[in-house]
């Protein structure tokens, strides 16, 4: 189901074929925070499903990178490295930033930090590397375009009362029966077989310490 269906459905849903109290840019933002919500959920039974890989390039004398939009936390910090079998090292977890900042790195050591929105490379880049840093990261995703689909699996109709459900809270309106609808799509998503890889649910929670998830 595109942007523009859930919109249709979440219209139908709250009886209002014309526009009358809610634009469309309105209705997007409910259900994007709708989406974000059940991609959380999807997140508990299989932390790897919300998984992304993505590159960046270091610059000369620049430390400080932001994390991509919709980022939560990270799996693999990796430095580009042909010896590597699979082409980048494992940079290990992050040091704290201050550690980082007040001690430097020695040898041909390289660390990274979690500072806020961004992560921070140590000691800084003396040169321009592509592709240097691979991370593997775990975020939640928007709808921008009437034809981007949500990318879970199954359950579409849950962020569209998930999105009701949220508008009703600002009416006033009853949401009992919407949450007892919207438990019945998440015992779904509960009975997703649990992820039991080893090394799969070490996370970084940006903005705080190391936390794992299960």
């Amino acid at each position: 189901m595109t942007l523009a269906g859930l919109r249709r459905v979440l219209r139908r849903r709250m009886q209002e074929d014309i526009p009358d109290n809610w634009t469309n840019s309105e209705l997007d933002e409910y259900i994007n925070e709708a989406y974000v919500w059940v991609q959380l959920q999807f997140a508990q039974s299989n932390p790897d499903g919300l998984v992304h890989v993505d590159y960046t390039t270091l610059e000369v004398g620049k430390s400080f990178y932001p994390w991509a939009r919709g980022f939560i936390s990270v799996k693999e910090m990796g430095y580009l490295d042909t010896t590597d079998p699979l082409g980048y090292r494992d940079l290990g977890p992050p040091r704290d930033f201050w550690v980082n900042r007040r001690q430097p790195t020695e040898g041909d050591e390289i660390t990274w930090s979690s500072l806020g929105r961004h992560f921070a490379i140590f000691p800084v880049p003396p040169a321009t590397v592509a592709n240097g840093i691979r991370k593997i990261w775990m975020g939640t995703l928007t709808l921008a375009n009437d034809n981007d689909v949500p990318e879970i699996p199954f359950n579409h109709t849950s962020i569209a009362v998930q999105a009701q459900i949220m508008l009703y809270n600002e009416t006033g309106d009853d949401t009992k029966q919407l949450k007892t609808e919207l438990q019945d799509y998440m015992s779904g998503i509960a009975a997703i077989p649990q992820n039991s890889f080893p090394g799969n649910d070490s996370l970084t929670i940006v903005g705080l310490s190391s936390t794992t998830l299960r």
